[in-house]
């Protein structure tokens, strides 16, 4: 074999190698960049529980286990294996909405404190609501005695709801502030009059 049939052999191979690393090296920053693609755009990967949660059950594979085997193989570094990881946290916490707490309004014994207000026994109030009237019309003269009555027995319940810590404060300020129109319509409303503990309906927050 002739010299210039080796050296062009030997050319060959050569920039076959180099052809290899470079395809090598694309396809590294091929699979990082998509990556990359992939946390930013989908808020899951499919197959990993959502967000790669480490299930390891049936199809559904661990996260950390292909991000690992991913920096052994030398496709991404342990720095990018992070990175990612950050990255899918972010995007969860990113796509988690914030809902606000609402307790409702703790329990308290309407019926008990309608009847002291207006100084009437249960048959009498039932019949009453029975029959179509409000608590406004029930009450006459001391409607106004009885919302006050009632605004200050769900402030008592809030304070005690949030002294127990079923309320923040920041809750208990809001849902006092809507105490006097809320039970201004209750007590002007015709039917059932919620949280009365008499078959008749149950109060805020309590389906």
């Amino acid at each position: 074999m002739s010299k210039k049939t080796i050296a062009m052999i030997v050319v060959a191979a050569t920039v076959s190698v180099a052809g290899i690393g470079a395809a090598d090296a694309s396809s590294k920053k091929t699979v990082i960049k998509s990556t990359t693609v992939a946390t930013s755009v989908r808020p899951a990967i499919g197959g990993m529980g959502g967000f790669g949660d480490d299930e390891g059950k049936g199809p559904n594979v661990q996260l950390s286990t292909v991000l690992a085997s991913l920096v052994t193989k030398g496709t991404i570094t342990q720095a990018q294996s992070d990175a990612i990881t950050a990255a899918l946290a972010a995007a969860r916490a990113a796509a988690t909405p914030v809902r606000p707490v609402n307790p409702g309004l703790p329990p308290i014994n309407k019926q008990s404190i309608i009847l002291t207000t207006l100084k009437i026994d249960t048959p009498t109030l039932q019949a009453a609501l029975k029959a179509g009237k409000s608590l406004a019309t029930i009450a006459g003269v001391n409607t106004q005695a009885l919302i006050n009555a009632l605004v200050a027995a769900q402030t008592t319940a809030i304070d005690a709801a949030v002294t127990a810590g079923k309320m923040t404060p920041a809750q208990a300020v809001t849902a006092k502030a809507g105490l006097v129109a809320h039970f201004t319509t209750e007590v002007n409303q015709v039917g059932p009059v919620g949280g009365m503990g008499m078959g008749m309906g149950r109060g805020p927050g309590h389906p």
